[in-house]
């Protein structure tokens, strides 16, 4: 079942659909019947009381798709992946001098991840817990670790360092700390993460 033909399955705004069969799972298995239990009082909030639904950077349409900071995702594809972010943090796309400086702010920012929060990673057991509870650690060790308190600088030293913290959390979770080797400032983000 596609993402569409979902999307006209959840009801009007305020429209309350008629309660599945297995009432406290609100997913029915067959295809056919309601999948999603929606009521207007929990639209717009989820995550255990975080907002959700709304988002200044980007949007789905259930006929044009998704578009982030007005750019259908078709458009944004061929671009490099910083080109992307770049449009994400300061809604335009860059020109080629903004994109090789903001490639080079986010190289300058992965030069190092903080020893505290490698201390962290590495104190963790191999093979324990799910990959996304040690990226979640990974993160949080970061913000402890090196918050300087402006959201945009702790966003870039982030984003920045998500390709060595992911790569670190595969071959450390995996057990084959030997394999880690020092990112390459030559590389963008994806290719250093690979």
């Amino acid at each position: 079942m596609g993402i569409i033909h979902l999307s006209f399955m959840i009801p009007k705004y305020g429209d309350i659909m008629t309660s599945p069969p297995f009432p406290r799972s609100g997913v029915c298995m067959d295809d056919e019947e309601t999948l999603f239990n929606v009521r207007e009082s929990n639209l717009d909030t989820g995550l255990r009381g975080i907002p959700v639904g709304t988002c200044q950077t980007s949007y789905v349409d259930p006929m044009e798709g998704v578009h982030y900071v007005g750019y259908p995702v078709e458009d944004l594809v061929d671009l490099e992946e910083e080109d992307v972010i770049y449009l994400l943090l300061f809604k335009e796309l860059p020109t080629k001098e903004q994109s090789d400086k903001f490639r080079a702010e986010l190289v300058h920012r992965a030069e190092s991840l903080p020893t505290g929060a490698l201390r962290v990673l590495e104190s963790l057991t191999p093979g324990s817990g799910h990959p996304m509870d040690w990226l979640a650690i990974g993160i949080m060790a970061l913000g402890t670790a090196e918050a300087t308190g402006d959201v945009r600088a702790d966003s870039m030293n982030l984003i920045a360092r998500m390709p060595e913290l992911m790569a670190r959390v595969f071959l450390l979770r995996g057990g084959r700390k030997e394999q880690l080797k020092p990112r390459n400032p030559e590389l963008g983000l994806v290719e250093n993460f690979v």
